[in-house]
């Protein structure tokens, strides 16, 4: 049995600066119980990190292996374009098979013909995404994009800015507890205008949401935006136009010091108690947006539109993706549209990219 209880009441009789990492935040966001059963009470999944759980030789790469492997990719073959050369003419064949060998002796890519496939299937994603960015945000943008590190120098990603990690005063239990929130944020564009994310798929809800933080966590360590807004842009693995209202997201900029007060009562929200119910981004942040726009609440509850999306076999949600696999025995949470609205109402309320000219 979870013990939520006895999980705060021991962080709050530690009094040693807590290390809580940025990928925390954003998992709590998505699927708080989830996220507790994860980062709090240390559970994994059955296969996860058993190396006897998977097959000695692939016959196609994993999700998390092959993001990896091409956003490492992608990202050195804009780097290898000389100056004053157009970014689409990235030779992203060349970048491909330069890093192929390497996850391939590794065990991450399939061998033989399976590659061959997966190679040819890798390099047309690769070139929907070079075809997006392109567009927009442009060739100057992408020349100037930063991953910004706190409290770690993050693998993979050469030219970081580098900073220690970020600290927040919270209360817990009654009492001052001093966090380190550590962790990289993803691509960011110039001027911290905005962030770039790279899907082998569709652009989902916990896309924005990590870009939408992203922008939260720079905001606080003082790296402020300078536009009016910051753009949340994710490529699918196919054709979009990243600038188009349906497929972008901007959010109206943070003070420094609102977006630290923000961190806080999320770091003190997910750390304070246990999350044992059911709350997934995918059901709560339309629901908000669906209000917002309106004006009105909707006629359904924010607990029946949950139990709605989680019954339905046929959608997924960030529910699904975590430790804990028996999910029915959780339901929505006493009070949701309070919930919601405290975690979710500055990504709802700052939302504008309906007033962008793009």
């Amino acid at each position: 049995e979870l013990d939520p209880l006895g999980d705060a009441q021991a962080l709050a009789a530690d009094t040693a600066p807590l290390p809580l990492k940025l990928a925390a935040l954003a998992d709590f966001l998505a699927s708080p119980l989830q996220a507790w059963a994860k980062h709090r009470l240390g559970l994994r999944g059955l296969d996860e990190d058993d190396p006897l759980s998977a097959a000695d030789e692939p016959f196609a790469s994993s999700a998390l292996d092959a993001t990896v492997l091409l956003r490492e990719v992608f990202f050195a073959a804009l780097g290898a374009v000389p100056a004053g050369q157009a970014l689409e003419t990235a030779d992203l064949a060349q970048a491909y098979d330069a890093a192929r060998l390497r996850y391939e002796l590794a065990g991450r890519l399939p061998t033989g013909v399976f590659l061959q496939v997966e190679r040819a299937r890798h390099l047309s994603l690769l070139e929907a995404w070079l075809a997006n960015v392109t567009r927009h945000p442009g060739d100057d943008a992408l020349r100037g994009l930063a991953s910004y590190s706190f409290g770690q120098a993050p693998r993979g990603v050469p030219g970081a800015v580098l900073a220690g990690p970020l600290e927040l005063e919270v209360e817990l239990e009654g009492a001052p507890r001093l966090v380190q929130l550590h962790g990289a944020t993803q691509r960011v564009l110039p001027g911290c205008a905005g962030s770039l994310q790279l899907a082998l798929g569709g652009q989902r809800a916990v896309h924005y949401l990590r870009g939408f933080l992203d922008h939260v966590v720079l905001a606080a360590a003082g790296h402020a935006c300078a536009h009016e807004a910051f753009q949340v842009l994710v490529s699918p693995g196919r054709l979009a136009w990243l600038e188009h209202p349906k497929n972008l997201r901007a959010f109206r900029p943070f003070a420094a010091d609102d977006a630290r007060a923000y961190l806080r009562a999320l770091i003190e929200d997910f750390l304070g108690g246990g999350h044992g119910y059911l709350f997934p981004v995918e059901a709560v942040q339309p629901y908000l947006w669906a209000w917002h726009e309106q004006g009105a609440q909707p006629a359904d509850s924010l607990a029946e539109a949950i139990e709605a999306l989680c019954r339905d076999a046929f959608r997924t949600h960030s529910g699904k993706h975590g430790p804990l696999a028996q999910l029915g025995r959780y339901r929505a949470p006493a009070r949701a549209e309070d919930l919601a609205w405290a975690r979710f109402g500055p990504y709802v309320r700052r939302r504008c990219e309906g007033e962008l000219s793009l």
